[in-house]
């Protein structure tokens, strides 16, 4: 199972907080997530961590948030090929709306095994993972 956390916005939820939720867990399990409010997090639509409003980030390998410094910024839909990306990143995407990314195998955005929605950060082992594809 792992963990992915959205920062959301209504919900009976304070803006700029966090839900966590953990892929392939019951529910029961899902809704025993810890929500917890995010650092300088005021509403969703702003820059947060160093990752402008309306791209997808990626920081570097065991550095969490890397105090607001992302190593990787990607704003244009479509693939983009990742180059020595191993192990554990926070990958954040801080698209809007129905924007989304997927963490794809194949070079060209092919074997896309894991897929983030808007405002929803993850810890992720890039090793495997070749490109990104944003989606709207």
């Amino acid at each position: 199972m792992r963990n992915i956390t959205k920062l959301v916005a209504g919900a009976g939820l304070a803006a700029g907080s966090l839900l966590t939720l953990t892929v392939g867990a019951t529910a029961a399990q899902a809704s025993e997530a810890p929500v917890t409010k995010a650092a300088g997090m005021t509403v969703a639509g702003g820059t947060y961590q160093g990752c402008p409003y309306g791209a997808v980030c990626i920081y570097p390998q065991d550095k969490g948030w890397n105090n607001g410094q992302p190593s990787n910024v990607y704003w244009a839909y479509g693939a983009h090929k990742l180059y020595n990306q191993v192990g554990n990143h926070f990958v954040f995407n801080n698209q809007s709306g129905g924007a989304g990314v997927w963490l794809c195998k194949g070079s060209g955005g092919t074997d896309c095994p894991s897929y983030l929605g808007a405002y929803v950060y993850t810890n992720y082992n890039l090793t495997p993972i070749n490109s990104v594809n944003l989606t709207r």
